[in-house]
């Protein structure tokens, strides 16, 4: 029985030592698991935080100089500072065609409803497309005008003129709500970059 005993006992621990160890490999390999998984996703999220917070700079840029358009026509309106806006508009338009591939994937970790709530973002974008169509639509009439013979002081083109002044006037307040926007999500992106250092 002292054999017997002795051998299901040796028998017992070894079965134990394997169960055990079995149970630990098991843990262990989960949590590297986990820690692999954890790396490549925090890679992945710096990666889109990079290209994001690049983009946002782009169209701070970009607004700066359409915003400077703006301005210089509001104070003369000449084919010069027209010319220089449609210039910044085709520069924004080609930026904003990037958004896609160099933002989407900073939206799988972030949601930035609140801000473009908070700022009606949608509104904004969409009356500085509607001001920059408005406004070229109007310069070529002016442009048809003048090509029969008006004068820059007639009645008609002085109205045209008006009006593209009121709509450079609301786009500015449209460009500065696009800035306060990316101003506000880069501080986001910061403040969760931040916790890294």
């Amino acid at each position: 029985m002292d054999i017997n005993s002795a051998l299901f006992g040796t028998l017992l621990g070894s079965v134990v030592t394997i169960i055990v160890q079995s149970i630990i490999n098991y843990f262990s390999e989960k949590k590297k698991y986990e820690r692999e998984l954890n790396k490549m996703v925090f890679t992945k999220k710096i990666e889109a935080i990079e290209k994001a917070m690049s983009w946002y700079q782009e169209a701070l840029d970009c607004y700066a100089m359409l915003r400077s358009s703006c301005n210089e026509l509001k104070a003369q309106y000449s084919d010069f500072s027209y010319n220089k806006l449609c210039y910044a508009g085709s520069i924004c338009q080609k930026l904003f065609s990037e958004s896609s591939n160099r933002l989407n994937p900073v939206y799988l970790y972030y949601s930035f409803e609140k801000i473009n709530i908070k700022y009606d973002s949608a509104g904004s974008i969409d009356y500085i497309n509607f001001a920059l169509a408005e406004i070229s639509r109007l310069n070529q009439t002016a442009l048809l005008l003048r090509n029969q013979g008006c004068k820059d002081d007639c009645s008609e083109i002085i109205d045209m003129k008006n009006k593209a002044l009121d709509l450079l006037a609301k786009m500015v307040f449209s460009i500065d709500t696009q800035i306060s926007i990316i101003l506000e999500i880069q501080t986001v992106l910061r403040a969760d970059l931040s916790q890294y250092k």
